[in-house]
């Protein structure tokens, strides 16, 4: 099935071929890319350019990009964050800044690749741990010690329908190393006050004081904004800036991308009831799953993949729930070894009609297309 070009969007709908529909699929979580504040700020600060065309290490810094950066180390709980124009920017600067003269990395199968191009760029040692297992993380870093190796996961696997246990792999890390977390799927979602992983599992610096953790994250998915983020303590981010050369060499976001970000913080902190829409929808995500034989997982997470049988199934399933009216993507990334599978997604801005609607027109569309297991490829 041919990639789609979707012709126009908004928080709950695409419009493909002319017709909109219903759409289940993408990551803006708390709905927030389209919403009024963000959009405001973003045309206020229009003015000042779509680019600063220069490195924030010449004369690329704004006021816009330092205030940003100090709102964001607030909310996360760490001690300073570097804005970057996207996650994989953010990884790529990170890893290669903590490790610059080489060395080794224990990685979790699935975490997200450019976690492993990082690695690469580096010039790591690469050591897979499997898909969150404890026990081989724990020998491979035993196989490391002297060498301060860098432990690499993301914080939410969506796909694998798990949450990297940071507590444990906080123990297992010897103490002059590092933990990089890409955070993309828990910044908005998890946690007491929404700032991810290390806020749900407690360990944000500003609270527990470690500083071998080291957060990154794309910012599209939680607050809405084409930016990435790595925060940390004050000597590593002083680090990334001095070794980074993915940040170094880039230019960073617009400062009406900073200005947005900013009022995404705001929003987060004023509209309590946004996050706890997001948590509804998720659980009444999880109760269509758990009809379609997918066991429900705690917390909740926004997304839900189905495994298919083979990539007619797919495409099959896709193109029936379009003559429904709802869009969610078959998806299948290219060198995958699975058939695929349906990534349904659902946000804050999502009704109860709306998932009504969607647990109808799975029951009557998917038949005996399911698959059985979970892929973990890119998410």
């Amino acid at each position: 099935m041919p990639r789609p070009t979707i012709e126009r969007a908004s928080t709950c709908t695409v419009t493909l071929d002319g017709e909109e529909l219903l759409a289940f699929q993408g990551c803006d979580y708390l709905g927030l890319a389209r919403h009024p504040a963000l959009l405001a700020a973003a045309e206020l600060h229009l003015g000042r350019g779509l680019s600063v065309g220069a490195s924030r290490e010449t004369t690329g810094t704004r006021p816009l990009h330092e205030g940003f950066e100090e709102a964001l180390a607030e909310f996360l709980g760490f001690e300073a964050v570097l804005c970057l124009s996207s996650g994989t920017l953010a990884n790529l600067a990170a890893v290669t800044a903590l490790a610059p003269n080489g060395g080794a990395a224990v990685i979790d199968a699935d975490a997200h690749p450019s976690l492993e191009l990082a690695a690469k760029a580096a010039d790591l040692d690469l050591w897979d741990y499997g898909p969150g297992d404890l026990g081989r993380a724990h020998a491979l870093l035993d196989r490391q010690r002297g060498l301060e190796p860098l432990l690499l996961t993301d914080g939410v696997y969506t796909l694998g329908r798990r949450l990297a246990p940071l507590p444990d792999l906080l123990r297992l890390l010897p103490h002059h190393a590092h933990l990089v977390i890409d955070d993309s799927h828990g910044l908005g979602v998890l946690g007491p006050r929404g700032a991810g992983s290390t806020d749900y599992f407690g360990i944000a610096e500003r609270g527990a004081g470690d500083e071998r953790v080291v957060l990154t994250a794309s910012l599209s998915k939680g607050l809405g904004v084409p930016a990435g983020l790595i925060a940390g303590s004050a000597s590593t981010i002083a680090r990334v800036r001095a070794h980074g050369e993915a940040y170094i060499a880039s230019t960073p976001p617009p400062p009406c991308v900073a200005a947005a970000g900013m009022a995404a913080l705001e929003v987060l902190s004023t509209e309590n009831r946004r996050r706890a829409r997001l948590l509804s929808n998720s659980r009444a995500l999880a109760s269509i799953g758990a009809a379609l034989g997918v066991a429900p997982i705690d917390p909740p997470l926004p997304v839900l993949p189905l495994p298919v049988s083979n990539p007619a199934d797919g495409e099959r399933i896709e193109t029936d729930l379009r003559r429904r009216g709802i869009f969610a993507p078959y998806v299948h990334y290219p060198g995958a070894p699975a058939a695929g599978f349906l990534r349904l997604a659902v946000n804050a801005e999502h009704g109860r009609a709306d998932l009504e609607r969607l647990g109808r027109a799975l029951a009557e569309s998917v038949g005996g297309g399911l698959g059985n297991g979970f892929p973990s490829p890119v998410d």
